[in-house]
């Protein structure tokens, strides 16, 4: 469940996770999760930025309350923490940083690799 949660790029996503079962609760509150979602859309700078104006985030390692005072200072970088890839050849979706699962990796070079936004992604499953 840890795995699938840190490919989440919205802390919207993961508080509604949270919400669905107790064990999930408990893993949307780990620091790690918040750590990570903080290195997806922040610059060293701004945290640093951030951290120097609110030194009490710095003291309790609170990534969650950082997360949200970055995001009120900043926004959000549209990069995500993972992509779904669709490949243009055989059209199987994988995980970018699992690589593609087709065993012929000559032919998968020439064929190319589409990125899939999560708003693209969900468009699959519209009617």
């Amino acid at each position: 469940m840890r795995e699938i949660l840190l490919r989440l790029s919205d802390a919207k996503d993961l508080d509604t996770a949270g919400e669905v079962m107790p064990v999930m609760s408990l893993i949307v509150k780990e620091r790690r999760i918040w750590r990570e979602l903080v290195q997806a859309h922040f610059t060293t700078l701004q945290t640093e930025f951030m951290l120097n104006k609110k030194p009490e985030l710095k003291e309790g390692k609170k990534f969650r309350d950082l997360y949200y005072a970055l995001k009120q200072q900043f926004g959000l970088r549209q990069e995500f923490t993972e992509l779904v890839v669709l490949c243009k050849g055989c059209r199987v979706l994988f995980w970018q940083s699992l690589g593609h699962p087709c065993f012929i990796q000559d032919e998968r070079s020439a064929r190319g690799e589409i990125p899939l936004t999560p708003s693209t992604f969900l468009t699959f499953f519209s009617i």
